[in-house]
């Protein structure tokens, strides 16, 4: 069930540019499903197109889940701490492509910088246009998107900039 896809804003290349991307939101994911078989109650994606449904390839990105945890999706799941179920969130994320195929992404909850990841960029990064939410079987409220993109200074290698606040 996608709750939203928005297009992002232009230039929509993320890969091999100095444009860093700042995707924020506020989200209230709810802790009651219905009948059905996801594990996550509100899931943010990247993703190249928008059929209605899956939207072509994608990079994962954040999910939160009905107990009340939070996980950075991009590469393998990395705990983000915890929110509270029911209340409204406030959501950061920071995609910056590096030097050399790789990509880092800043998390921040509630304004709290939680985690930072720097993996690989997929082929496909150059052609992501869109933000798509999808809430599985669960209600889930979300508000104040917000999608920019900004000049980045990370055109060094990733191990150059590792540890730094990625703000």
């Amino acid at each position: 069930n996608d709750a939203a896809n928005e297009q992002m804003p232009t230039p929509t290349s993320t890969s091999s540019s100095s444009q860093s991307m700042n995707i924020s939101f506020s989200v209230r994911p709810g802790g009651q499903a219905q009948t059905g078989c996801h594990d996550h109650n509100t899931g943010v994606n990247l993703n190249t197109g928008n059929d209605g449904t899956y939207g072509g390839e994608k990079i994962k990105l954040i999910e939160f889940t009905p107990d009340g945890s939070v996980e950075a999706t991009f590469g393998e799941n990395t705990p983000l701490g915890s929110y509270d179920v029911g209340t409204w969130t406030d959501v950061r994320v920071k995609y910056t492509p590096l030097k050399e195929g790789q990509a880092r992404v800043a998390y921040f909850i509630d304004g709290e910088q939680r985690e930072t990841i720097t993996r690989g960029e997929p082929s496909f990064a150059d052609q992501l246009s869109y933000l798509q939410v999808n809430t599985g079987e669960y209600t889930t409220y979300v508000d104040d998107i917000d999608i920019t993109s900004e000049p980045s200074a990370e055109t060094e290698s990733p191990e150059a900039n590792a540890g730094e606040d990625q703000t």
